[in-house]
C-alpha cells in the first residue's frame, strides 16, 4: 500500500533545514522531477518515504499526511 505524504510537511522540513531540492534529491538517489512528482501526488511506497525521510534527516512520521 502507498503512504500519504504531506507536501506541506516536506516543504517545511526543506525550509527549516535550509536544504536545496537538488541536494536533497541527490542524497535520496532520485531525480528532482521524480521527487516533485511524488511530492505533488502526495503518495509513495513505504520504501520511498523512508528514503526521503533519511535524506531529510527526519523520521518517516514527519512526512505523513495527518488525518484531520
Amino acid at each position: 500500500d502507498n503512504m500519504k505524504i504531506s507536501k506541506a510537511n516536506i516543504e517545511l522540513i526543506l525550509a527549516k533545514k535550509n536544504l536545496k531540492v537538488v541536494a536533497a534529491t541527490k542524497t535520496m538517489g532520485m531525480t528532482r522531477q521524480n521527487f516533485s512528482t511524488i511530492k505533488n501526488r502526495g503518495t509513495c511506497t513505504p520504501a520511498t518515504a523512508s528514503r526521503i525521510a533519511k535524506a531529510l534527516g527526519v523520521e518517516v512520521e514527519e512526512l505523513i499526511e495527518r488525518e484531520v
